[in-house]
């Protein structure tokens, strides 16, 4: 589907930007939500920990940042684009970049270079590991038409978006546009770990997507986490209409089940000890149109609980993209999209409290 790009035009195009919201006066969520463990931060999308140091891509200054102890960041990657990934691996610090949806008047491919890849950094070599458009052109794994008779991309191609080490291998990386799970190892050849299939439970049963042989939500993959069993936990945006998690082989990427209900789609998955599963819902509650005058934009967004036995419940953490489960607790971004409601530098890293999950009334 055209909704299938998690970059910032993509967000925009969700109803959060068609008017400036009034900030409230401190982008700090309660106490009882969890402790700010970062501040300052601009669009932050992955969180991810390397031992006791932990990582964030930060989308909307293009950078890769560390946290630091006194509750701010230092860039450690910057000049990328929309930077949505990051992940440590062999001691080489990898961003994925993502892109843009394209034009609908465009006449030709996106530009290659920063758009669609992902880098690897390890000091003080700079270098381009993989190009997972190239990858999407080549072997199209979603089999969805990518063209329109004028020959202008339908969708986006590729939109690379999370990365996740492989104990099997190198590199996993989500993408978005593609529609998969793509292996990458430490020279750069990328191959297929997993085509993940359409979303076709509840809104999404007759949605018309690319072609008339795919009917349903594209799935977007966002988030990956390993879970207690050995099985690869997969976010799903669903387009933004049936957000799900896919549980996968972690040797060969079948599909092994497949958990739906939630919400406005999800943009990260993170799994605990005990094999409960965490989805942040990074658009929930926001306005499909004009946001009515008052609009409280903390209201936006929200992280789900699955329990073992699959019960839901929900914690009011606003805008959260990335989650991590690390050291025994969850971690999540927080205010990830704040700066298409006119707040800047409110991005943010929680520790997520166990008690701001309730059930819903």
């Amino acid at each position: 589907m055209r909704r299938s790009t998690i970059a910032v035009s993509m967000l925009a195009a969700a109803g959060l930007a068609v008017a400036p919201l009034a900030a409230p006066a401190s982008a700090a969520p309660s106490g009882a939500v969890g402790t700010i463990v970062s501040t300052g931060l601009e669009g932050p999308r992955q969180l991810f920990f390397d031992g006791a140091n932990a990582y964030v891509a930060d989308s909307d200054d293009g950078q890769v940042r560390t946290l630091t102890a006194d509750g701010k960041s230092q860039a450690v990657l910057s000049r990328l684009g929309s930077t949505q990934g990051v992940a440590v691996v062999g001691g080489s610090v990898l961003a994925a970049v993502g892109a843009a949806e394209p034009d609908e008047h465009a006449t030709k491919l996106p530009p290659r270079g920063l758009s669609a890849t992902v880098v690897s950094f390890a000091f003080p070599t700079r270098k381009l590991l993989s190009d997972p458009q190239r990858f999407e052109l080549r072997h199209n794994p979603d089999g969805q038409q990518q063209f329109n008779a004028k020959g202008v991309p339908l969708d986006a191609l590729s939109n690379p978006y999370y990365l996740l080490p492989d104990p099997h291998g190198y590199v996993l990386l989500a993408d978005a546009g593609g529609n998969d799970i793509l292996r990458i190892n430490s020279r750069g050849a990328t191959s297929l770990f997993a085509a993940l299939p359409l979303i076709t439970a509840g809104k999404c049963k007759t949605v018309p997507n690319n072609d008339k042989k795919h009917v349903g939500c594209d799935p977007v993959p966002t988030g990956m986490a390993w879970g207690p069993d050995g099985s690869l936990y997969v976010s799903a945006l669903g387009s933004e209409v049936e957000g799900a998690v896919f549980q996968l082989d972690g040797r060969t990427g079948a599909v092994l089940r497949t958990w739906t209900g939630f919400g406005e789609g999800l943009t990260g998955v993170a799994v605990a000890d005990d094999g409960t599963i965490y989805a942040s819902e990074l658009l929930h509650g926001a306005p499909e149109g004009n946001p009515p005058k008052g609009f409280d934009p903390s209201t936006v967004g929200r992280i789900v609980k699955v329990s073992t036995t699959g019960a839901m419940s929900y914690a009011p953490v606003p805008m959260p993209a990335g989650i991590v489960w690390h050291d025994g607790a969850l971690y999540s971004t927080a205010w990830s999209i704040a700066g298409m409601v006119g707040m800047a530098h409110a991005g943010q890293v929680l520790k997520v409290n166990p008690s701001a999950f309730v059930a819903a009334s």
